[in-house]
């Protein structure tokens, strides 16, 4: 009693009952799993409101660990690979099971890293290569069939050089990001038309159609030359209806522009049923709509200054 007099005129009680709350949450929160060799592995899993695993955590007696994370189906989402310098790797996969992308530090500073994403069938599509964030190096974007069809040359985090190729292995187009921009330039200021082709960082590439030095029509393409977007423009400012694809082609998301200001979004999900639609008021979101997979209304949000509020449903 004499001691626990002392402690509590060192420390507030609630401190205590807090610290002694947290050590029988440690001692007790992390079930212990029998390995073959007789050693004791630790495995913590989280799990979703209804019941579902989200992820496992996998320790190895050398400090090292795995993190799984999985869709409330079960699915494997992705895995993480951590070593005594923290996260080491890390795997993506689609809703398929497949993989889809893998990033592996290149070294222990965590300042290098490789990023390699991969067509359905398991062929690499692109690998990029990064320093502090950066774009470093020489990276390289792949046809289906896992010929070279394009290199993108970046030093200090910029674009350089962008070399693209047929699937004979021929250029087709090799220019600098200042030789693009220039040409560019000289569309606008001499009111030239036609089509140009340039690129941005992540591998999109973009072809934009110009009448008299205006830009009217803006095509987006993935890594793979799959379509990923188009986009409408009258006088500088986007104009009708805009579109985005997933990389199979169905439809992501539909918006429509007038003056250069929303009126109304759809989304779609990749199974092609609407996920959910806004409407926009002066170019301002005013109203959302949510539905489920069979196209009932889920939910419906009214929109005060930037904050969606529920609306009761009538």
């Amino acid at each position: 009693m004499k001691l626990l007099s002392q402690l509590t005129n060192a420390f507030p009680l609630w401190v205590l009952l807090a610290s002694v709350a947290s050590l029988f949450f440690l001692a007790t929160a992390v079930p212990a799993l029998s390995v073959a060799s007789g050693e004791e592995q630790h495995i913590r899993n989280e799990y979703y409101d209804t019941g579902e695993v989200y992820a496992a955590f996998l320790p190895e007696p050398d400090g090292t660990y795995l993190r799984k994370q999985f869709r409330k189906d079960q699915t494997l989402a992705n895995e993480q690979y951590f070593d005594q310098n923290g996260l080491k790797e890390e795997r993506l996969y689609d809703e398929q099971g497949r993989l889809a992308q893998e990033e592996v530090q290149a070294d222990d500073a965590r300042t290098q890293k490789t990023i390699t994403r991969y067509y359905a069938d398991g062929q690499t599509k692109a690998i990029w290569n990064y320093d502090r964030g950066r774009l470093t190096g020489t990276s390289q974007v792949f046809f289906p069939d896992g010929k070279l069809r394009e290199t993108f040359e970046a030093e200090n985090g910029a674009l350089r050089v962008v070399t693209a190729y047929d699937p004979e292995g021929q250029v087709t187009f090799r220019k600098s990001v200042d030789e693009m921009k220039a040409e560019q330039d000289e569309f606008r200021s001499r009111r030239k038309s036609g089509t140009l082709r340039r690129y941005t960082p992540n591998g999109r590439h973009i072809e934009e159609v110009y009448t008299e030095g205006q830009l009217i029509d803006q095509n987006v393409f993935y890594e793979s030359g799959a379509l990923f977007a188009v986009r409408k423009y009258r006088s500088g400012v986007r104009e009708g209806l805009v579109r985005w694809f997933y990389e199979d082609g169905k439809p992501s998301f539909e918006k429509e522009y007038v003056s250069g200001k929303p009126v109304w979004l759809k989304c779609y999900r990749p199974s092609g049923s609407l996920r959910y639609e806004e409407t926009f008021e002066a170019g301002n979101r005013v109203r959302k709509v949510e539905y489920d997979e069979t196209g009932k209304v889920q939910q419906t949000f009214a929109v005060t200054e930037t904050e969606f509020i529920p609306v009761p449903a009538s």
